[in-house]
């Protein structure tokens, strides 16, 4: 049996998304969207890892083209040693019965199982979904309900059958709570901790019944995009602005022999950090930045004429970036009542920093408050509710009178 394992873990590479009409704005291409997904794998081969494991969302549609086929197949098919998906949502159909993943041995889907190959137990976690159960028929919240109980007690039973002689990790493509927990056999939620139950009409588990499954060393997961949150890869590459400035980056877990102390690990790993030592193995979790994602930047200012922005959004831009360009720029603006933004003016200059540039203005509107008062205002004349808008509002005593003279007459003629 080996002592040290090496994996390389992406996630939500959504081979086909640079169809999407804002990324073809962008002219984004094919190989510039694989260009992150490809980079892993040449990582993962020339660092000779074990596995090279997909998180889900391998790719972006349910029903991809052939081209998209050939994409994964040139990534996985090439690799030293057969590449691992765990089926995303993006993947598979809500019924099962639209599936993009091929059927092959290490393709996991459906229900949840032990992967067994190069010295390492892998619980591979699809994306839940009640059709892969025998659910008694009810309502979409009990198909959620029992489909979470269904999910977590196989991954139980999985996880406590596991070798611990053996390493294992979990990888996985759902959505968490970080504030779950399991009370008398079944998930439950705190709030405002982690999403709702219902969130989307998803299967909404709890991160920590996760963490805390036997003979696991380590929770690896798919579908949340952002690299930063805990138990997430994070995509290969931003699927919209709102991931603009994530620093993406793929996993490697380092898998040695070690009696448990936190010295062996540093001397071994480096600090200890999040890494931990389960049944004698020592795993140690890294996260490598792409140099080949998309960089994008979004901004956000006030135009005040005749030509000020009050942001700090100039201060974000990379000036000494040489000749490395952002992929794209998305710029909104505010704009007050009656002021007018030249939209060119600030598309021209951000075109020195990025091959695209968006502006979007945002008008400010002005709109009534709300009135509070104990009495409905429906309930009081005409005059009174007046006077307590007026009062609310704080309007100016000089135009008041004008303003009452103004509502009686309105009043009078209708």
């Amino acid at each position: 049996m080996k002592d040290h394992h090496r994996l390389v873990i992406v996630s939500d590479v959504h081979l086909g998304a640079e169809r999407r009409p804002w990324l073809r704005k962008l002219g984004v291409t094919p190989e510039q969207w694989d260009a992150p997904f490809q980079e892993a794998a040449r990582w993962s081969i020339e660092n000779e890892a074990d596995a090279f494991i997909v998180a889900g969302d391998l790719f972006d549609q349910r029903r991809p083209t052939p081209l998209d086929y050939m994409r994964a197949r040139q990534v996985l098919g090439n690799h030293a040693t057969a590449g691992i998906v765990v089926a995303g949502n993006h993947d598979i159909g809500v019924t099962g019965d639209v599936d993009a993943l091929w059927a092959e041995q290490y393709t996991i889907r459906g229900r949840p199982r032990v992967e067994s190959q190069w010295g390492i137990q892998l619980v591979g976690l699809p994306w839940p979904r009640p059709s892969d159960w025998e659910l008694p028929e009810g309502t979409i919240e009990d198909d959620i309900t029992l489909t979470r109980s269904a999910v977590f007690n196989r991954l139980e039973d999985l996880a406590a059958n596991l070798d611990p002689e053996r390493p294992a990790i979990l990888v996985g493509h759902c959505m968490v709570a970080y504030g779950g927990y399991l009370q008398s056999g079944y998930p439950a939620f705190t709030e405002p901790d982690g999403p709702g139950l219902m969130l989307g009409k998803d299967v909404v588990l709890p991160y920590t019944a996760l963490t805390d499954l036997p003979n696991i060393g380590g929770v690896f997961l798919g579908h949340v995009h952002n690299p930063s949150q805990p138990g997430y890869v994070g995509s290969t590459q931003p699927t919209d602005w709102g991931e603009a400035g994530q620093a993406k980056s793929f996993t490697v877990v380092d898998i040695t022999r070690c009696d448990g102390t936190a010295a062996e690990l540093h001397e071994n790993h480096g600090p200890v950090g999040s890494d931990c030592c389960v049944n004698g193995w020592a795993y140690e979790t890294r996260k490598i930045p792409y140099t080949t994602s998309l960089k994008l930047l979004a901004l956000e200012g006030e135009f005040i004429p005749p030509f000020e922005i009050t942001t700090d959004w100039w201060d974000q831009i990379d000036f000494h970036s040489g000749d490395a360009k952002y992929d794209g720029i998305r710029s909104t603006v505010t704009v007050k009542e009656g002021d007018n933004l030249p939209i060119e003016d600030v598309r021209n200059e951000l075109l020195e920093y990025a091959d695209y540039v968006e502006v979007i203005v945002e008008r400010e509107v002005k709109r009534a408050a709300r009135v509070e008062t104990a009495e409905p205002l429906a309930h009081m004349s005409a005059a009174d509710a007046l006077d307590v808008w007026l009062e609310q509002r704080g309007t100016n005593e000089n135009d008041l009178a004008p303003v009452r003279e103004a509502f009686g007459k309105i009043v009078e003629s209708s």
